[in-house]
Protein backbone atom coordinates (compact mmCIF):
# COMPACT_ATOMS: atom_id res chain seq x y z
CA UNK A 1 0.00 0.00 0.00
CA UNK A 2 1.32 3.31 -1.24
CA UNK A 3 1.12 6.50 1.60
CA UNK A 4 -0.43 8.43 -1.18
CA UNK A 5 -3.18 5.75 -1.17
CA UNK A 6 -3.95 5.44 2.53
CA UNK A 7 -7.32 6.91 3.64
CA UNK A 8 -7.90 10.13 4.26
CA UNK A 9 -8.54 12.22 7.93
CA UNK A 10 -12.04 11.74 7.15
CA UNK A 11 -12.56 8.22 6.77
CA UNK A 12 -10.43 7.91 9.86
CA UNK A 13 -12.74 10.07 11.68
CA UNK A 14 -15.39 8.26 10.36
CA UNK A 15 -14.16 4.61 11.39
CA UNK A 16 -12.91 5.96 15.20
CA UNK A 17 -16.11 7.36 16.08
CA UNK A 18 -17.66 3.94 15.39
CA UNK A 19 -14.78 2.29 17.63
CA UNK A 20 -15.77 4.79 20.05
CA UNK A 21 -19.14 4.93 20.02
CA UNK A 22 -19.24 0.85 20.65
CA UNK A 23 -16.82 1.59 23.51
CA UNK A 24 -18.46 4.47 24.86
CA UNK A 25 -18.98 4.45 28.25
CA UNK A 26 -15.25 3.12 28.70
CA UNK A 27 -13.94 6.08 26.70
CA UNK A 28 -16.21 9.11 28.80
CA UNK A 29 -15.45 7.03 32.14
CA UNK A 30 -11.26 7.23 30.94
CA UNK A 31 -11.98 11.03 30.18
CA UNK A 32 -13.77 11.92 33.41
CA UNK A 33 -10.86 14.31 34.67
CA UNK A 34 -10.85 15.85 31.31
CA UNK A 35 -15.06 16.18 31.75
CA UNK A 36 -14.71 17.81 34.99
CA UNK A 37 -11.61 20.11 34.20
CA UNK A 38 -14.34 21.36 31.23
CA UNK A 39 -17.32 21.66 33.20
CA UNK A 40 -15.55 23.30 35.44
CA UNK A 41 -14.31 26.18 32.65
CA UNK A 42 -17.59 26.29 31.38
CA UNK A 43 -18.54 27.15 34.89
CA UNK A 44 -16.13 30.10 34.93
CA UNK A 45 -16.73 31.30 31.27
CA UNK A 46 -20.63 31.26 32.95
CA UNK A 47 -19.74 33.34 35.76
CA UNK A 48 -17.21 35.83 34.11
CA UNK A 49 -20.76 36.61 31.96
CA UNK A 50 -22.90 37.07 35.23
CA UNK A 51 -20.43 39.02 36.26
CA UNK A 52 -20.16 41.44 33.55
CA UNK A 53 -17.25 40.32 31.25
CA UNK A 54 -17.59 40.92 27.83
CA UNK A 55 -17.54 38.47 25.27
CA UNK A 56 -14.48 39.14 23.45
CA UNK A 57 -12.77 39.11 26.95
CA UNK A 58 -13.71 35.89 27.24
CA UNK A 59 -12.96 34.68 24.21
CA UNK A 60 -9.36 35.77 24.55
CA UNK A 61 -9.31 33.65 27.68
CA UNK A 62 -10.10 30.87 25.73
CA UNK A 63 -7.54 31.76 22.73
CA UNK A 64 -5.26 32.31 25.60
CA UNK A 65 -5.40 28.41 27.24
CA UNK A 66 -8.09 29.22 30.08
CA UNK A 67 -8.76 31.77 33.10
CA UNK A 68 -5.33 30.70 35.03
CA UNK A 69 -7.59 29.23 37.73
CA UNK A 70 -8.17 25.93 36.13
CA UNK A 71 -9.69 22.99 38.38
CA UNK A 72 -7.55 22.39 41.28
CA UNK A 73 -5.30 25.39 41.86
CA UNK A 74 -6.83 26.36 44.43
CA UNK A 75 -5.39 23.49 46.25
CA UNK A 76 -2.02 21.76 45.64
CA UNK A 77 -3.11 18.48 46.86
CA UNK A 78 -5.81 18.50 44.85
CA UNK A 79 -3.98 19.16 41.88
CA UNK A 80 -1.56 16.55 42.47
CA UNK A 81 -4.11 13.89 42.80
CA UNK A 82 -5.88 15.09 39.77
CA UNK A 83 -2.53 15.32 37.65
CA UNK A 84 -1.40 11.53 38.84
CA UNK A 85 -4.80 10.49 37.79
CA UNK A 86 -5.07 12.07 34.41
CA UNK A 87 -1.68 10.53 33.89
CA UNK A 88 -3.26 6.51 34.68
CA UNK A 89 -6.48 7.73 32.57
CA UNK A 90 -4.28 8.97 29.63
CA UNK A 91 -2.07 6.06 29.72
CA UNK A 92 -5.19 3.67 29.89
CA UNK A 93 -7.06 5.15 26.84
CA UNK A 94 -4.22 4.54 24.89
CA UNK A 95 -4.61 1.07 25.76
CA UNK A 96 -8.38 1.05 25.05
CA UNK A 97 -7.60 2.97 21.96
CA UNK A 98 -5.85 -0.10 19.93
CA UNK A 99 -7.85 -2.36 21.82
CA UNK A 100 -10.82 -0.39 20.20
CA UNK A 101 -10.06 -1.14 16.31
CA UNK A 102 -10.54 -4.34 16.60
CA UNK A 103 -12.54 -5.43 19.13
CA UNK A 104 -16.60 -4.67 19.09
CA UNK A 105 -16.45 -4.50 22.96
CA UNK A 106 -13.76 -3.92 25.05
CA UNK A 107 -13.84 -4.68 29.18
CA UNK A 108 -12.41 -2.67 31.66
CA UNK A 109 -10.95 -5.18 33.36
CA UNK A 110 -8.93 -6.15 30.17
CA UNK A 111 -7.70 -2.45 29.69
CA UNK A 112 -6.81 -2.14 33.84
CA UNK A 113 -4.89 -5.90 32.94
CA UNK A 114 -2.79 -4.48 30.09
CA UNK A 115 -1.94 -1.34 31.94
CA UNK A 116 -0.70 -3.08 34.95
CA UNK A 117 1.86 -4.97 33.09
CA UNK A 118 2.56 -2.08 30.79
CA UNK A 119 2.53 1.29 32.51
CA UNK A 120 5.87 1.56 33.27
CA UNK A 121 7.03 0.83 29.85
CA UNK A 122 4.24 3.51 28.48
CA UNK A 123 5.64 6.52 30.77
CA UNK A 124 9.37 5.32 29.72
CA UNK A 125 8.01 5.94 25.99
CA UNK A 126 6.42 8.98 26.27
CA UNK A 127 8.61 10.66 28.31
CA UNK A 128 11.48 9.95 26.11
CA UNK A 129 9.17 10.74 23.05
CA UNK A 130 8.36 13.93 25.06
CA UNK A 131 12.39 14.39 25.71
CA UNK A 132 13.33 13.84 21.86
CA UNK A 133 10.45 15.91 20.32
CA UNK A 134 11.27 18.64 22.38
CA UNK A 135 14.88 18.90 21.94
CA UNK A 136 14.32 18.64 18.61
CA UNK A 137 11.98 21.84 18.53
CA UNK A 138 14.66 23.67 20.53
CA UNK A 139 17.42 23.28 17.99
CA UNK A 140 15.09 24.16 14.87
CA UNK A 141 11.48 23.96 14.22
CA UNK A 142 12.09 22.09 10.78
CA UNK A 143 13.35 18.58 12.75
CA UNK A 144 10.56 19.19 15.57
CA UNK A 145 8.50 18.95 12.81
CA UNK A 146 10.52 15.68 11.13
CA UNK A 147 10.86 14.34 14.65
CA UNK A 148 7.35 14.21 15.99
CA UNK A 149 5.75 11.75 13.00
CA UNK A 150 8.42 9.55 13.52
CA UNK A 151 8.20 8.89 17.15
CA UNK A 152 4.02 9.29 17.68
CA UNK A 153 2.99 5.98 17.08
CA UNK A 154 5.59 4.44 19.56
CA UNK A 155 2.90 4.11 22.40
CA UNK A 156 0.07 2.15 19.89
CA UNK A 157 2.91 0.41 19.15
CA UNK A 158 4.43 -0.45 22.24
CA UNK A 159 0.65 -1.69 23.06
CA UNK A 160 0.45 -3.75 20.32
CA UNK A 161 3.76 -5.14 19.99
CA UNK A 162 4.46 -5.57 23.93
CA UNK A 163 7.96 -4.44 23.39
CA UNK A 164 10.09 -1.88 25.33
CA UNK A 165 10.16 1.47 25.41
CA UNK A 166 13.46 2.00 23.24
CA UNK A 167 12.69 -0.86 20.71
CA UNK A 168 8.90 0.91 20.50
CA UNK A 169 10.95 4.48 19.39
CA UNK A 170 13.49 2.31 17.53
CA UNK A 171 10.65 0.54 15.48
CA UNK A 172 8.00 3.89 15.07
CA UNK A 173 11.25 5.52 13.44
CA UNK A 174 11.39 2.65 11.15
CA UNK A 175 8.05 2.19 10.32
CA UNK A 176 6.80 5.96 9.55
CA UNK A 177 9.61 6.46 6.66
CA UNK A 178 7.51 7.39 4.09
CA UNK A 179 4.60 8.62 6.07
CA UNK A 180 5.65 12.10 7.36
CA UNK A 181 2.33 13.41 5.34
CA UNK A 182 -0.13 10.76 6.06
CA UNK A 183 0.39 10.96 9.67
CA UNK A 184 0.92 15.04 10.34
CA UNK A 185 -2.51 15.30 8.38
CA UNK A 186 -4.09 13.10 11.72
CA UNK A 187 -2.28 15.56 14.04
CA UNK A 188 -3.76 18.34 11.83
CA UNK A 189 -7.22 17.19 11.50
CA UNK A 190 -7.46 16.68 14.99
CA UNK A 191 -6.15 20.16 15.86
CA UNK A 192 -8.94 21.67 13.50
CA UNK A 193 -11.09 19.75 15.65
CA UNK A 194 -10.34 21.39 18.91
CA UNK A 195 -11.13 24.70 16.92
CA UNK A 196 -14.62 25.33 18.50
CA UNK A 197 -12.90 25.33 22.22
CA UNK A 198 -12.36 29.05 21.61
CA UNK A 199 -16.41 29.70 21.46
CA UNK A 200 -17.48 29.93 24.86
CA UNK A 201 -19.75 27.63 26.66
CA UNK A 202 -21.06 25.67 23.66
CA UNK A 203 -17.69 25.35 21.74
CA UNK A 204 -15.47 23.58 24.32
CA UNK A 205 -18.12 21.02 24.71
CA UNK A 206 -18.53 20.86 20.66
CA UNK A 207 -14.53 20.20 20.76
CA UNK A 208 -14.15 17.70 23.67
CA UNK A 209 -17.07 15.63 21.89
CA UNK A 210 -15.44 15.55 18.48
CA UNK A 211 -11.79 15.05 20.21
CA UNK A 212 -13.87 11.98 21.71
CA UNK A 213 -14.59 10.60 18.71
CA UNK A 214 -11.29 10.64 17.04
CA UNK A 215 -9.88 9.33 19.41
CA UNK A 216 -9.15 6.01 17.64
CA UNK A 217 -8.09 7.51 14.81
CA UNK A 218 -3.89 7.64 15.11
CA UNK A 219 -4.00 4.16 16.45
CA UNK A 220 -6.08 3.11 13.32
CA UNK A 221 -3.55 5.07 10.96
CA UNK A 222 -0.45 2.79 12.77
CA UNK A 223 -1.60 -0.54 12.06
CA UNK A 224 -2.89 0.72 8.45
CA UNK A 225 0.97 1.91 8.15
CA UNK A 226 1.88 -1.67 10.00
CA UNK A 227 -0.30 -3.92 7.09
CA UNK A 228 1.43 -1.65 4.34
CA UNK A 229 4.98 -2.59 5.65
Amino acid sequence: MAAQNIKSVTQLFKESSQAVRRNLGLFVFLSSVAIIDLAWQIGTNIKDKTHGSPWGTIISNSFAGGHGDGLGTGSGFLSVILFILAIILGLMTVILSVRAVHQKNVRFADVWADFKRLWLRLIGVEILSILLIGFSFVLLIIPGILVLPRLILAPYLLVDQDVGAMEALNRSWDMTKGYFGAIWLVVLFGLVLSLPSVIPIVGPIVAFALGLLYAVAMPLRYFEIKKAK
